[in-house]
């Protein structure tokens, strides 16, 4: 073994010479792109090259030159190079072999360049220095009671080839792993794995295979570590930390500029005390989902940093606990993702924060599905979208429902950008959940887009105008059914729906059914005369994620209705709809509309003529039409039957054509309204 010392003048020269030609010291053609190069460090290493049996073709393994060398690195107090080329394993890389013995180590192993590609299926990696292991069962590499330590510049190709089939993901986890590839709680097929042998209380089947002499007994785990430029591909898990089952340290941990794909999870955080960890930069694509802390070690996985990270093609970027540390995700961007994900189960949670500052989050619904999953966001934190962008892919720039769940906690959107409905003027439901009461979204100065390409201006409280004329067109809400604070600039007001959100507008429905085959569909018959097509009707869903709750949400829109039978489309990945029959469990013969909202805070009036045209409207923007998109809206008011519908509205002639005759006229000045603006108060409206 040669330790490579601080190079003459002559080996000065030679490097000079070397990269004037695009050779280096060693004869073979100098890397273009990575770092670290053997001509371009001038510190003392430990070079892999002067270990016996590194192979940099491929064709033979060579996990002994490459661990011996690393073991040197450890006892010199050494960096650990390893050169340009393709390097396969018969058994895992320890970064620390003797941790029970010597305890930590701040060893740092380097590459000659580690970016690779995010392509699905055939791809190539470009990559200067790769790791190949022939084995499916352990970590690639495991690192062990680091401190300060640094891991940079190569890339690690595994053989779980199952993501590869994936052109738009779906949340079954056993699509994503091939056969013979390891899953286990704690030791999963892992191209990383941190801090995952620092526990010999583990029962032998949850400990890797083959690795039990490499357990101990530790009471902390790795800090300070630093992994960049690593590209990691075909996996189970990309990088696994602390997941042995002992709570301990595994902290302050930064991933930076780490690009996993063609995985069923880029990142598997087990424990609550891996804390302040920071995924910086990189893209985490092809895989189910970006992170998770709920199935690998304790299964209480402390959420990190996610800042600027790029995903894309992931069912979901985050499922955690939300029980310790909050979680912060800072100007990501994603797009060909099927929904945010989930931040807590629905019990047990202590309400840790959730962030989204910046970013922007596209999702999708081309390749294999119809539609994502009902809900974008479930979460039982406080939750804040901050200058965010939510959009909706080309096929799919229509948005009727924006469901989001914030159960027991406030729910924010706050100068955001959210996708809107085909209609002009008249934004989805968001966050509507029927029967829940505390479930609540706020909204401020957001704008929200619609089919035709432009845009109004939504928020729940202003200066101004009671807080929605200069925002909403004809002071139109949100629709998430909930009492809302506004401020003419002088004094506080309430408003109210006019009715609360568990005794909203049923239908009388008999012979309901519903297919999930292809893109779906319900089906049922009426007598009512109130339903509308483009109607929106609510349904239970499946528990999402890992959620362990079942929601009522807005899924379903009336496409057609001829007589008393109805037909609806299904507004969400079929799949997550559930059965008739559990429906029936707590609503037996209803079904029940989701109804838009809108405020008289512009003072609107018409004349009646006892007739179903209304005239003399002011102002004539507030009311809406049924369209192709959208169903008309609900009227009350003097004079006004009950469960009376917009038809059509004509804004020049300032008059609406209604589903009923009014009564009591004729009379003009008569006030229309759906809530109910009450009088001045400064009483709290939550």
């Amino acid at each position: 073994m040669v330790l490579r010392s601080r190079r003459s003048a002559l080996k000065r020269m030679a490097a000079i010479s070397a990269a004037a030609t695009g050779v280096n010291l060693y004869g073979t053609q100098a890397s273009q792109g990575g770092s670290a190069s053997p001509i371009e460090d001038d510190r003392d290493r430990v070079d892999c090259r002067d270990f016996p049996g590194l192979d940099p073709s491929g064709s033979h393994a060579c996990d002994v030159a490459i661990n011996a060398a690393i073991k040197s690195g450890i006892d010199h107090h050494l960096p650990v190079f390893l050169p340009q080329g393709t390097y396969r394993i018969a058994s895992p890389l320890i970064a620390n072999p003797l941790a029970i013995k010597h305890g930590y180590t701040n060893l740092q192993f380097y590459g000659a360049g580690g970016l690779g590609s995010l392509d699905p299926i055939g791809a190539t990696s470009r990559a200067a220095t790769v790791i190949a292991p022939t084995f499916k069962d352990r970590p690639a590499f495991s690192l062990e009671s680091l401190s300060g330590a640094i891991f940079k510049n190569f890339a690690i190709q595994g053989l779980n080839l199952a993501p590869n089939r994936y052109l738009m993901p779906e949340d079954e986890q056993s699509g994503y792993i091939s056969a013979g590839c390891r899953n286990n709680r704690y030791s999963p097929y892992c191209a990383i794995a941190i801090d995952a042998l620092n526990n010999d209380k583990l029962e032998p089947d949850d400990r890797f295979p083959g690795m039990s002499d490499f357990y101990f007994s530790q009471g902390g785990g790795s800090a300070g570590i630093t992994i960049e430029n690593v590209w990691i591909a075909n996996f189970v898990v990309g990088i696994a930390y602390g997941i042995s089952g002992l709570a301990a340290n595994t902290e302050d941990i930064l991933f930076q500029n780490v690009w996993i794909s063609r995985v069923d999870t880029c990142y598997a955080v087990g424990h609550s005390q891996a804390r302040h960890c920071m995924m910086q930069m990189g893209n985490l694509g092809f895989a189910r989902q970006a992170i998770d802390g709920f199935q690998y070690g304790t299964r209480t996985g402390c959420p990190p940093k996610f800042h600027r990270v790029n995903h894309g093609y992931l069912y979901r970027i985050f499922s955690l606990p939300n029980t310790v540390g909050n979680f912060v995700l800072d100007d990501n961007y994603a797009e060909s993702i099927r929904t945010l994900g989930n931040y807590g189960s629905g019990s047990g949670y202590s309400r840790q924060p959730l962030s989204f500052l910046g970013g922007d989050y596209t999702i999708t619904s081309v390749g294999e599905f119809v539609a994502p999953p009902p809900l974008l966001l479930e979460t039982y934190s406080p939750t804040v979208f901050k200058a965010v962008m939510i959009s909706r892919d080309g096929n799919a720039t229509s948005v009727d429902a924006l469901n989001v769940v914030a159960a027991d906690a406030i729910c924010s959107f706050e100068q955001c950008y959210l996708p809107g409905t085909g209609s002009a003027g008249v934004p989805p439901f968001i966050g509507v959940v029927k029967d829940v009461s505390h479930v609540q979204c706020r909204l401020v100065d957001c704008h929200v887009g619609s089919g035709r390409g432009s845009s109004m201006m939504i928020s729940d409280e202003s200066t101004r105008s009671f807080g929605i004329a200069p925002f909403a067109p004809g002071g139109r809400f949100s629709a998430t059914y909930q009492t809302r604070r506004t401020t003419n600039g002088n004094e506080e007001y309430i408003f109210r729906p006019n009715q609360s959100n568990n005794v909203q507008y049923p239908v009388a429905v008999t012979n309901l059914t519903l297919s999930i085959a292809n893109a779906g569909e319900i089906q049922f018959e009426t007598t009512e005369s109130h339903l509308q097509v483009c109607d929106i009707l609510f349904w239970l869903m499946r528990p999402q994620g890992t959620s362990l709750n079942r929601w009522v949400v807005p899924a379903i829109k009336v496409t057609s209705i001829a007589g008393v039978h109805v037909s609806c489309r299904l507004l969400f990945e079929p799949r997550q709809y559930d059965t008739v029959a559990n429906w029936n469990a707590y609503n037996t013969g209803f079904m029940f509309i989701a109804v838009r909202q809108w405020a008289p805070t512009q003072g609107l009036t018409c004349s009646l003529h006892d007739s179903t045209t209304i005239t003399a409207l002011s102002s004539t923007t507030i009311l809406i039409g049924n369209s192709l998109e959208v169903a008309g809206d609900w009227v009350l008011g003097d004079g006004i039957r009950p469960g009376t519908r917009v038809i059509s509205v004509d804004y020049k002639a300032a008059t609406a054509l209604l589903s009923q005759p009014t009564i009591g006229g004729p009379v003009s000045g008569v006030k229309l309204y759906f809530g109910r603006l009450y009088s001045a108060t400064m009483a709290p409206a939550f």
